[in-house]
């Protein structure tokens, strides 16, 4: 049939956005752009206003940057006061003394509260300036001051503009307190200004919505030219003796003139010359740009925590797995829960495939209407991390996690995902009942579900590294692992002694040692972490055979830090495919189980060796070695890392349980064991050494529970040798001298690294706890984050947008980078000054390889 045409309207189309965007707050009751209400106590007749600072409604706020930091201006804090003052009756502020910058988060709001005391017996009340950003609980403190009715006749800024004064060249001041690390944008500018010997006359206009006081910052700026501050940025500190007069020009006239050392006294009229404030001083301070830098990259950051819930699991029936990706072969009635699997195979192609098949499922699910009412659980295993020093087995699978959440942002309560540490087939009415209970993300470790939450990053979830000398990892106060700090240690860049060198880490290896003494459990004065991979950055007298830049691992004798020396005796180059974290994983665990095995145990071809522990660095580093004596070996370990035994070849029959003694019948039919490598306590160390046979060596690798080696021999075992063992028993050329062969092995392949679980040095305490809770297998270790190199030059591919300008900044500000390149696919070739950096701008389609490799040969080394 016929349909009409239908005539388009001629006015334009009407456009609507739904960006959510975050709440401005309440509307302003008082007549202030920051400043919303006021409340005075019933009790006590305490007055607090509350309001609320944003980027996004106060968008000129950001022409007011400290070293490329957008923060609020001081005057503004002394406009808070004022306006608290005004509502009092109490006009004069003898004093407002600043605390701390407040700096302007970027995407979220501050939160601000003025408040003023009652009145004390001299007639003075306190008034005090507080702000939180929006998202946090705690308020901080950034001015204080006192209030009193105190009255003073008002000055006058004379005749204007004085005759006498010349000119200010604003281009030439606004360069100079951009050196200075003062960036002022349009809103923060003076009209005219002019200086007449040490004092300094400015003409400002008040834009809508601003404040008179808050751009009493920009008059100021002349006042620069009078009192230079060596190059660095000067800002308010604090006020004195300031009288408010009128309020509500437009327009402002200010006289500030030196009475002294970095202080200043400011009269300001509005522009016939009544009086508005005065100021009796000012004075000033200086504001260095790495701690404000090290204050705007502080939380609130955020991270992502697992937390254990409780479950009951739901009658076997509710869910269905399938076989494969066939959706059609599900009859109905569909369960509740279908449960589909997703593994890789360790590829690249893998990982593709994976979202590929993740993705048809989701677009199959949804086109069937059979599947209404039901949800489709994808299942991985080892896909993602739970808990800190998670090792990602399953790394291909990852991307159906992000997958599925997008899906469920368009369609709720269908979807759902779980990464699971064992089968579904053993654990899915669990998993099931969580999904029912209406969770969409999950995950099961050891029996217990997890759910995911975002929570606030405090700063006692990180070590902070101090600034200028170079730092090591201690145990400070009584000890415990609250105790870890990294501590300023300055004599690790002293002058290097005969057989020295000096080497900048970046893994460094924790041992069962380290744990042990961090927990208190041992006292030898020893540092912790003793053992590391690095670059050799300088040689001392008699080094011969190692020369800056070297890579090497092994033991270092002055602890684990950002720099340390050690006798080049101790180290060995690291073979070039092996990473750092690879390396780190080495030293200790490795010279241990070769001394002990061949220097103490006197281990030979054929003989017996009862290994404790197997699953972990020492453990692993003796199986390996033990094979090459070709020894008869049987093994303990948590029955959680039996699989990874039995992944090292080790059978089955020869795996035992190292959290019962059990061990001690099932092995004792074989016979007596000719060595025993033991790292257990109690009566684990009863049972071993009934296992040794006459003439048997048990070799004490832990050092918590020491026996008597005499009363062991003569009585307790007669013909068994116990004997303890430290790192540095051996003697420096014993070390030596295995790490060398040690080193043959590695380059011809016979020995491997351990496997590595990595922490950043600055989870230390994670770290700590991890191995204490024996969770590893293998070597636990902490990398060091890479230090940029000031000369060199840091490439930021997408660069030209906002994300990278924002890169390229902090880079600038935070880590002194000077050179910088940033390549955008359509970007315009320039080459800019900014900040005391350089940075050059490349047009570079960096999908494209021979692009890329054009553009990386022309960038300096």
């Amino acid at each position: 049939p016929h349909h009409p045409t239908t005539t388009l309207p001629t006015y334009p189309f009407q456009h609507h956005h739904y960006w959510l965007t975050p709440p401005s707050g309440t509307e302003p009751a008082l007549d202030h752009p920051f400043l919303h209400s006021a409340t005075e106590s019933a009790r006590d007749g305490t007055l607090i206003l509350t309001g609320r600072i944003a980027l996004a409604p106060q968008g000129w706020l950001a022409d007011h940057t400290v070293h490329g930091i957008a923060v609020v201006p001081g005057t503004a804090l002394l406009d808070l006061a004022l306006q608290a003052a005004a509502r009092t009756g109490y006009h004069r502020l003898d004093e407002l003394v600043l605390r701390a910058a407040l700096i302007l988060p970027e995407r979220s709001a501050l939160d601000l509260q003025v408040v003023v005391r009652p009145p004390d017996s001299d007639d003075r009340r306190v008034v005090t300036v507080h702000a939180r950003q929006s998202d946090a609980a705690e308020w901080n403190e950034y001015a204080a001051g006192t209030l009193s009715k105190a009255v003073a006749s008002p000055s006058t800024a004379g005749s204007w503009p004085p005759p006498d004064a010349s000119p200010v060249d604003a281009d030439a001041l606004y360069q100079d307190l951009l050196a200075r690390g003062l960036s002022y944008g349009p809103a923060f500018r003076f009209d005219a200004a002019w200086r007449d010997g040490n004092t300094a006359y400015t003409e400002i206009a008040v834009p809508p919505g601003t404040t008179d006081f808050t751009l009493l910052d920009l008059a100021l700026h002349p006042a620069a030219l009078l009192a230079p501050a060596e190059g660095s940025a000067q800002v308010p500190f604090a006020w004195r003796g300031v009288h408010l007069h009128s309020t509500g020009s437009t327009a402002l006239r200010v006289r500030a003139a030196i009475t002294g050392e970095a202080a200043l006294s400011v009269t300001v009229v509005d522009d016939v010359g009544e009086p508005v404030l005065d100021v009796e001083s000012l004075t000033l301070r200086p504001m260095a740009g790495d701690q404000l830098a090290a204050a705007a990259d502080a939380p609130p950051l955020h991270r992502l925590r697992w937390r254990r819930t409780s479950i009951a699991p739901r009658a076997t029936g509710s869910y269905s797995v399938l076989d494969g990706d066939d959706l059609t072969s599900l009859t109905e009635p569909v369960p509740a829960v279908v449960v589909a699997r997703i593994a890789g195979d360790g590829s690249p192609e893998g990982a593709h495939g994976c979202a590929e098949r993740a993705l048809g499922l989701l677009r199959a699910w949804l086109a069937d209407e059979r599947f209404a009412t039901s949800r489709l659980l994808l299942v991985t295993r080892g896909a993602t991390s739970v808990r800190p020093g998670d090792r990602i087995g399953d790394l291909a699978a990852a991307p159906a996690w992000g997958l599925v959440r997008s899906a469920r942002t368009e369609h709720p309560d269908r979807f759902a995902i779980a990464d699971l540490d064992q089968d579904v087939a053993e654990c899915g009415d669990l998993v099931t009942a969580a999904v029912l209970a209406g969770i969409d993300e999950i995950a099961v470790r050891e029996g217990h579900v997890l759910l995911p939450e975002v929570v606030r990053m405090e700063p006692a979830d990180v070590l902070t590294a101090p600034d200028g000398d170079p730092w090591r990892l201690e145990l400070t106060g009584e000890g415990g692992l609250d105790g870890l700090a990294l501590v300023s240690r300055p004599e690790s860049a002293r002058p290097l002694r005969s057989g020295e060198i000096r080497v900048a880490i970046r893994a460094g290896g924790l041992s069962f040692h380290d744990v042990v003494t961090a927990l208190g459990m041992v006292r030898d004065g020893k540092p912790l972490a003793g053992e590391g991979a690095g670059v050799v950055t300088d040689v001392g007298p008699d080094v011969a055979g190692l020369a800056r830049g070297d890579r090497v691992m092994g033991l270092l004798t002055h602890g684990l830090g950002q720099v340390t020396i050690t006798d080049h005796r101790l180290v060995v180059p690291i073979p070039p495919d092996w990473s750092y974290a690879q390396a780190a994983t080495v030293p200790v665990a490795f010279l241990t189980a070769a001394y002990t095995l061949g220097d103490l145990a006197g281990l030979r071809p054929g003989q017996r060796l009862l290994i404790h522990a197997a699953a972990g660095g020492v453990g692993m580093a003796a199986l390996q070695l033990a094979r090459l004596r070709n020894a008869d070996i049987y093994t303990t370990a948590s029955p959680a890392k039996w699989t990874a035994l039995r992944g090292l070849g080790v059978e089955p029959d020869r795996i035992a349980s190292s959290r019962t003694t059990e061990y001690g019948d099932r092995f004792r039919t074989a016979g007596g064991f000719d060595a025993v490598l033991n790292c257990l306590t109690g009566t684990h160390i009863d049972v071993s050494l009934g296992l040794l046979a006459p003439g048997g060596r048990f070799v004490e690798l832990g050092k918590s529970d020491i026996r008597d080696a005499d009363e062991i021999a003569s009585a307790a075992h007669p013909g068994v040798t116990y004997q303890t063992y430290d790192i540095l028993d051996p003697g420096t050329d014993r070390l030596h001298a295995l790490l060398a062969e040690l080193a043959g092995h590695f380059a011809e392949g016979t020995l491997s690294p351990l496997p590595v679980t990595a922490f950043d040095v600055r989870q230390a305490p994670d770290a700590f706890r991890h191995v204490a809770q024996a969770r590893h297998t293998g070597k636990v270790v902490l990398t060091f984050p890479d230090t940029l190199d000031p000369e060199g030059t840091v490439l930021i591919t997408g660069g030209t947008g906002t994300l990278g300008s924002l890169v390229a900044d902090h880079l600038v500000r935070r880590h002194g980078v000077r050179h910088l390149v940033l390549a955008g696919r359509h970007a315009r070739t320039s080459t800019r000054t900014t900040g005391g950096a350089t940075v050059t701008t490349l047009a570079c389609d960096t999908a494209d390889p021979e692009a890329l490799a054009a553009l990386l040969a022309d960038i300096p080394a």
